[in-house]
């Protein structure tokens, strides 16, 4: 019985360190054996259980490997350590959460606690901003919610693909006269800004503009 208990833990760990890695590292945030065993140790360790021992770790960093997970490690003196898997981009993130907010679904405070939880999915010190940038999405005043998320697909995917969509511009002459006019743009770039959301596109293959979302209307894919 014994045994069969200390076996159990074994793979127990192995889970444990994978959920470390998992919740605290990609490429841009790398963490070092000892980190990995100080987390380790914080979050999952019982009173009366020693911290992983360096053996163990190799041990198990080798059979979360063998499951198929893409852990990663830097040459130098120190190495460090992160899972290299693609998490959602910070623009697919805000957009999932303000489908969230959204939704006719959902009352205003279970959406908003839904939402959070979903941008926190990344577990980095930047989530906080997250959360906190994503409401920008739904007070844009120009347009409906429903419109900028169909506006924000659409871009969106254009962006991933490298695509085209024809669309509807509010854009601005020399001494601040707007006119609008439809055009061909190639999605570059989706900013989240304090003022909103800003598009960043090339015009014609060769001019690159940078207008506000709520100055994109009637958008669909070419």
């Amino acid at each position: 019985m014994e045994e069969q208990k200390k076996r159990g833990r074994s793979k127990e760990i192995a889970l444990e360190l994978l959920k470390v890695l998992e919740e605290n590292t990609d490429k841009n945030h790398l963490l070092s054996k000892r980190e990995l065993i100080e987390l380790h140790a914080e979050k999952y360790r019982d009173d009366d259980e020693k911290d992983l021992q360096e053996k163990t770790f190799y041990v198990k960093i080798d059979e979360i490997e063998a499951a198929g997970f893409p852990i990663k490690r830097t040459k130098g003196k120190t190495t460090r350590y992160y899972l290299d898997e693609d998490r959602l981009t910070r623009e697919e993130l805000l957009f999932l959460a303000c489908m969230i907010k959204s939704s006719p679904d959902l009352g205003a405070e279970e959406a908003e606690v839904l939402s959070n939880k979903l941008l926190c999915m990344r577990a980095h010190k930047k989530a906080k901003g997250y959360v906190k940038m994503h409401t920008s999405i739904v007070e844009e005043h120009h347009n409906p919610v429903s419109k900028q998320i169909h506006y924000l697909a659409v871009l969106l995917e254009a962006k991933k693909r490298a695509g085209k969509v024809s669309c509807k511009l509010i854009l601005s002459r020399e001494g601040g006269y707007k006119f609008s006019e439809r055009c061909v743009i190639c999605p570059r770039q989706i900013n989240f800004t304090r003022g909103g959301i800003l598009v960043s596109f090339d015009l014609n293959d060769v001019t690159k503009y940078d207008i506000p979302l709520r100055d994109i209307i009637d958008i669909e894919p070419e």
